[in-house]
């Protein structure tokens, strides 16, 4: 949840759509499989969205969700949003390039990024793009907490995004997002890094959430 210079609430989230109807996700030996422990797999995931709700009164009341991104095709998860002036916003989010459960995924993940005005509004304006310009993690995100760590050696879960992940804003306004990179290579070996390594995004151009310019 964000607040911004008006006092106005953001909050955001991601949605878990599924066809009930069919069990194509993870199995339930993964520790972040929606049916974990149990006898059967988890029910076949969907397209999904990130959602916005926005409060204008000190979260008294809340206005009706508003899709922030939904991509057929794409699998979408953990959003955070930051703010500045008023109506201003900025949400970030992880996107897989195919719709695919994220515990035993497959698959690119990019770092994708929404800036908004007018967001107390009836038609706020949006702008969005990705802000590393490649995938920084390539198959699974493990969703089950300090338990991936346990049974990585058992399952192969990979947790090595954990919960790396946030943004904020500089002086400008300008977004400044924080996340982990499991693309690199070891230097010494030429192998894939066993390692999340830490990521700085900052934005270059355009405006800023309070009025700045970014560049």
């Amino acid at each position: 949840m964000a607040i911004d210079a008006a006092g106005n609430y953001y909050l955001v989230w991601d949605t878990d759509d599924r066809d009930a109807t069919s069990a194509n996700g993870c199995p339930p030996t993964d520790s972040g499989s929606e049916t974990f422990g149990g006898t059967s797999s988890a029910a076949t995931p969907l397209a999904n969205s990130v959602q916005m709700a926005v409060s204008t009164d000190g979260g008294r009341t809340w206005s009706a969700p508003r899709t922030v991104v939904r991509h057929a095709g794409h699998r979408v998860l953990w959003p955070w949003v930051t703010a500045g002036s008023a109506g201003s916003v900025g949400v970030v989010w992880y996107q897989y390039d195919r719709v695919t459960d994220p515990d035993c995924g497959t698959g690119n993940v990019s770092v994708m990024a929404a800036r908004i005005t007018g967001a107390t509004g009836r038609s706020p304006r949006q702008t969005t793009s990705d802000a590393a310009g490649r995938p920084i993690h390539s198959g699974a995100v493990c969703a089950g907490g300090t338990v991936c760590a346990v049974t990585v050696g058992v399952t192969g879960e990979d947790r090595r995004l954990g919960d790396y992940f946030t943004v904020n804003t500089d002086a400008r306004g300008c977004l400044n997002i924080a996340t982990g990179d499991t693309k690199l290579t070891d230097a010494v070996t030429g192998n894939p890094s066993p390692n999340s390594h830490p990521l700085f995004l900052r934005q270059s151009s355009g405006p800023g959430l309070t009025g700045g310019v970014c560049s």
